[in-house]
């Protein structure tokens, strides 16, 4: 009996041993993933940036320079300038707030405030708060007044100033936006852990379940981490989803509000990383100022670099249009109209890679881990037709499986050709190629009813391709599809099979370290 008791009591303690393990290597990784993402968030942003000039103010030893500086709109944490020569710690500099009446700095400028700028061969000079005897964390609106001296013997100071005879300077501010960001992340993955902790107690957590509690805390996580852009190419596709809702509002197509050309103009034209978050950040007004809408700027390469997007279906960017949509009718700011287009197909997203779950018949957990991969979250409510096409396939094959093994239902055989319809329609219909598989509904026992069924399904998604890319578009060709002089078109594909998979192969080899 105490035999039996000490092993009772010995697999107790290894069990709360186990919890406690887990439970804080669980929070190690979190810790670490919330500093690793902490530090990547930059927490300064630039309020004013240097100018290019080659003009410079000559100080002679001995003699004092001063210029006056308005720094009005905002708050700042550092303020820097350029010398044009070699380093030299005997400059002072006085720098009073001419509106409060303080001196914020009366000092020699020490060797650690010189920064080498090796690209431009220059020296910058950089003050920040935290030099000065200011107690607050940030240095006052107001006008200054700086006062130069050459504490040198013999030497000249150059300092770059701007064409009207104003110092040139880039000012900065701080923002604990990283902190915050990286403490939200790590309270949702903990959330998200502890959540599936419970389920798999209480040995309840079928796949539907699995993929409802994991996708909607993932997908806030994206939703926070990635830029509203998020995708790929995402200039074209921002374009063609404004598009489609200009359309929607009886407006001229090619046109946007005035704040969003400007916005465009500076950031959507390249996919930035997670450390131009800040980017959005200042930039993150909820009322636009001015709704004027006017032409997109043409790309350097010419205004058919999105007259081409004509040839995608609406059906490609509905989700996010109706967002955009909705928040222009509301008046919304630039980034808040790109979050409500990215929300609209985040919600789409969830709830029909869901129903693929639901309905297929084997294989639940695929069906419900496919959507959870990373590539897919950040596809998942991204600006792009790629959603739409994730959604498309993962239910037809989700409902081709339901009709193979659940026999012939009506209802089922319906949805599956919906799904068909949808292949064709979006992406140029490029995604076709997945409708053999509902070959695998033909069965001897009953030639006829399949060979009919499969029939449905893929005339379905062959009469989809041909409307929407042939019937509604100007132009006689499938778009996407391609002539014989485009390598990645499935013409040439088809015509040349064996150098295709070559050159498909010796691709991947090539790029599979950025891949």
């Amino acid at each position: 009996m105490n035999r039996v008791f000490e092993k009772d009591e010995k697999q107790k303690w290894l069990r709360i041993g186990y919890v406690i393990l887990m439970f804080t290597m669980t929070l190690l990784v979190v810790g670490l993933l919330a500093y690793n993402l902490k530090n990547r968030i930059k927490n300064s942003y630039c309020v004013v940036s240097y100018m290019e000039s080659s003009e410079i103010q000559e100080i002679n030893p001995g003699e004092t320079w001063d210029v006056e500086y308005s720094m009005d709109n905002s708050e700042f944490a550092t303020i820097s300038f350029f010398i044009m020569q070699a380093i030299s710690p005997e400059m002072h500099l006085k720098m009073v707030n001419e509106t409060t009446g303080e001196v914020y700095y009366n000092d020699t400028i020490h060797s650690n405030q010189f920064v080498i700028d090796e690209a431009n061969g220059r020296t910058e000079v950089v003050i920040t708060v935290g030099d000065t005897n200011i107690p607050s964390k940030l240095f006052s609106k107001g006008t200054y007044h700086l006062y130069f001296t050459n504490k040198m013997e013999n030497d000249n100071i150059s300092l770059s100033v701007l064409d009207n005879g104003n110092i040139n300077v880039m000012i900065m501010n701080t923002t604990y936006i990283g902190y915050w960001i990286a403490l939200l992340v790590a309270l949702l993955l903990l959330l998200y852990l502890g959540c599936v902790w419970i389920f798999l107690k209480k040995n309840n957590l079928s796949a539907e379940r699995f993929f409802l509690i994991s996708v909607i805390p993932l997908s806030i996580i994206y939703l926070i981490l990635l830029l509203p852009w998020s995708a790929p190419d995402v200039d074209v596709h921002v374009i063609a989803a404004y598009r489609w809702s200009n359309l929607m509002m009886g407006k001229d197509a090619w046109v946007g509000r005035v704040d969003d050309v400007i916005y465009y103009d500076s950031y959507w034209r390249d996919n930035p990383k997670i450390v131009d978050y800040l980017a959005v950040f200042s930039n993150l007004d909820v009322r636009v100022k001015d709704a004027t809408l006017i032409p997109w700027t043409e790309p350097a390469f010419g205004m058919d670099y999105y007259y081409r997007m004509e040839y995608y279906s609406f059906l490609c960017y509905l989700p996010q249009s109706i967002g955009i949509c909705i928040a222009r009718i509301l008046g919304l700011g630039t980034v808040w109209t790109l979050y409500f287009g990215r929300l609209c197909m985040l919600i789409v997203y969830i709830a029909a890679c869901y129903n693929a779950v639901r309905k297929t018949p084997i294989g639940k957990f695929v069906f419900a881990a496919i959507p959870l991969f990373p590539i897919s979250l950040m596809m998942g409510s991204a600006i792009s037709y790629d959603p739409m096409v994730l959604i498309s396939t993962l239910n037809f094959i989700a409902c081709v499986l339901n009709l193979d093994i659940n026999g012939s239902s009506k209802k089922m055989l319906a949805e599956c050709c919906l799904w068909a319809v949808l292949i064709g329609a979006v992406k140029g219909g490029g995604y076709v190629v997945l409708l053999p598989i509902s070959l695998v509904l033909l069965k001897k026992d009953n030639l006829k009813q399949s060979i009919k069924r499969i029939f449905l399904i893929i005339g379905s998604g062959i009469l989809s391709i041909f409307l929407f890319d042939v019937i509604i578009p100007a132009g006689t060709t499938l778009f996407q599809f391609g002539g014989k002089e485009n390598y990645f078109s499935a013409g040439y594909a088809l015509e040349h099979p064996l150098q295709y998979i070559n050159m498909c192969v010796e691709t991947f080899f090539e790029k599979v370290d950025f891949i």
